[in-house]
């Protein structure tokens, strides 16, 4: 399992931050059709399984929430809320633990 330093390290790291940064503009970059579909895309970079419909459903309602609570320019407010997603992604069992 995950121990509480990594998952630490997970949720507070400036490297992980700016690697969740990197994961959103490739998210941002590759438009698939809505969010949804872009959460099933990281997963799928990610995990290397497809997301659930209720996770993607989940994870596109968070980006839509944080987006909309967040100002600032809409493009750095988008790129902050999917880096948000991409960094809750990485800090999952799923990422750091092997089956």
């Amino acid at each position: 399992t995950v121990v509480a330093p990594q998952a630490l390290f997970l949720m507070n790291s400036p490297f992980v931050a700016k690697q969740a940064e990197a994961f959103a503009d490739r998210l941002l970059k590759e438009e698939p059709a809505d969010d949804a579909a872009r959460v099933r895309l990281a997963y799928r970079l990610a995990y290397g399984r497809a997301a659930t419909t209720a996770e993607a459903d989940r994870a596109a309602r968070f980006a839509a929430a944080y987006a909309a609570k967040a100002a600032g320019d809409a493009a750095a407010t988008r790129r902050a809320a999917w880096a948000a997603v991409a960094q809750a992604v990485f800090a999952a069992n799923e990422f750091a633990y092997l089956e």
